[in-house]
């Protein structure tokens, strides 16, 4: 099964570039909705509808809101063209119970343009700025997570303005571990905006998408078709490589304005940069976007201390403190003690969530004391999807020898 569905997949990406069609927002209310949130996204060519596993969810599919583990905030900022800027903005809360939430906004700001009469003659300057501001819910329900957009959005040009309401649903579907099934549809209640006198509605739009994981979600393929009233069906496809924890390599191409992305990500701590490049027939565009995460990001967080203790003196012990994901248990855990070459002198391991605080006495399987060096502490979590997560720390063993009392002799040689 698995891998007959890889290979329908790595079909659909060699038949991609075949795909023709040309940028069809132009001239469509709410376009800029379809524009892409995080460059993430849009260096895996708009492709994100079956992944949706961070703060853009919120943007292509808030059924993946589900998928987040803690608090995130996305923000993106791109100087577009012609004093033009284009900003977004999310932030998600997900809870354990009552499902996960998330606040956000999507601007599009054009600066002063110079306005003339029939005449041709100057009357001043005015602007334009289109906006959404977006609020997310998302449920699971077994493999199956739900979601919807409630969405308000409004425009201001020369003087008018107009706003509208609008609803989008979705879904995320998860059949095994490695691979997701994501629906969007977008505008399934159309915003309508009135400037002057004639009435706009948003176009009804439908995303389906599947995303394809493999070495433990390091390689990520993803494939969206999208379907926007009145007109063609789009493909959408993309590739991440996480070729170190800490970097990703991403491309893409986006069928919707025909151009091929190449990005990139770096993360450090609780943070990620993400970066993208569109190259397209008017040239090339750049995007930066920025994902703060709050509590445990990535599964599971270990910290020892002291990092420094002696069995054999008077601080005699470490404190191994560990948390991981408030929203979901764990399946298993397994913690490791490993000398400098990598041998394991102490292990711990059971079911469920791990305890938050293990105490170590310096001391191996066999109950002796371990020698001096260094120490590395590894934590090994599975959670209900099978996926793993892993994390470390070191602690440094000096040992003393033992105090004893040694008496001392003193002779007082006493004057006449």
């Amino acid at each position: 099964m698995k891998r007959y569905l890889a290979f329908i997949l790595l079909g659909v990406l060699l038949i991609v570039p075949q795909v023709r069609g040309g940028s069809e927002e132009g001239g469509f209310p709410g376009g800029y909705l379809r524009w892409g949130a995080s460059a993430r996204c849009l260096a895996l060519g708009g492709a994100f509808v079956g992944l949706a596993d961070d703060a853009a969810a919120a943007y292509w599919n808030p059924a993946g809101l589900e998928q987040i583990p803690s608090t995130q905030i996305l923000a993106m900022h791109a100087i577009l063209f012609e004093q033009t800027s284009y900003d977004l903005f999310t932030v998600i809360q997900p809870t354990r119970r009552l499902g996960t939430f998330g606040f956000g906004g999507v601007w599009l700001s054009s600066g002063s343009f110079e306005r003339t009469d029939e005449q041709n003659r100057p009357q001043g300057h005015f602007s334009d700025l289109q906006s959404s501001l977006l609020i997310s819910y998302a449920k699971e329900l077994g493999r199956i997570s739900t979601g919807f957009n409630f969405k308000l959005v409004g425009h201001k040009i020369a003087g008018y303005s107009g706003s509208g309401t609008g609803l989008d649903l979705s879904l995320i579907y998860r059949p095994l571990r490695n691979l997701n099934f994501g629906l969007s549809l977008q505008n399934l209640l159309q915003p309508r905006l009135t400037l002057i006198e004639e009435e706009e509605s948003f176009p009804r739009c439908i995303r389906v998408g599947q995303a394809l994981k493999f070495l433990n979600r390091r390689l990520v393929l993803v494939t969206d078709l999208e379907k926007v009233e009145a007109q063609e069906l789009k493909v959408h496809t993309g590739m991440e490589w996480w070729a170190f924890p800490s970097l990703a390599l991403r491309g893409g191409y986006d069928g919707q304005v025909r151009e091929y992305s190449l990005g990139s990500g770096f993360r450090f701590s609780r943070y990620q940069v993400d970066y993208s490049m569109m190259v397209h027939e008017l040239g090339i565009s750049h995007r930066f976007s920025f994902i703060w995460r709050f509590g445990v990001p990535y599964g599971v967080k270990l910290n020892v201390s002291p990092k420094l203790f002696s069995p054999t003196g008077k601080v005699n012990r470490v404190k191994i403190r560990i948390k991981t994901w408030d929203k979901y248990p764990m399946e298993d855990w397994r913690l490791t003690i490993e000398d400098e070459r990598g041998n394991v002198v102490k292990s711990y391991q059971g079911d469920e969530n791990p305890p938050e605080e293990i105490v170590w006495a310096g001391r191996d399987e066999l109950e002796r004391t371990v020698g001096d060096g260094k120490y590395r502490v590894k934590i090994r979590v599975r959670d209900r999807f099978g996926d793993t997560w892993e994390d470390s720390d070191e602690v440094r063993v000096v040992n003393f020898e033992e105090e004893r009392e040694v008496p001392i002799k003193i002779k007082v040689n006493r004057g006449d």
